[in-house]
């Protein structure tokens, strides 16, 4: 189940600014108006080469492969454990009221 941006932002404040407005509501992103204004445009690098390069090169460089303790996750594990106390408040108020 998705946890709701509203309730992010009540957690943790901070990424009210990230994650309100485009990143709130799902989104497809294309290159129509790029190749609109730039009839000539043309994508060289078809989509499975293009990630399987930039995964070549993360594999390449160990120094941006450790992510552990980083901020976001930090962040996420904030959120993570708010939404599941969240979650079994609500489960047992259901219980009781059943």
């Amino acid at each position: 189940m998705p946890v709701p941006t509203d309730f992010i932002c009540q957690v943790c404040p901070e990424m009210t600014g990230p994650l309100k407005g485009d990143k709130a509501q799902p989104a497809i992103f294309d290159n129509t108006k790029l190749r609109r204004l730039v009839p000539g445009f043309l994508c060289r690098v078809p989509f499975r080469e293009g990630i399987g390069a930039a995964v070549a090169w993360l594999k390449e460089h160990p120094e941006y492969q450790d992510l552990a303790d980083s901020p976001v996750d930090r962040i996420l594990d904030t959120v993570l454990e708010a939404w599941q106390a969240c979650s079994r408040r609500n489960a047992s108020s259901n219980l009781r009221s059943a």
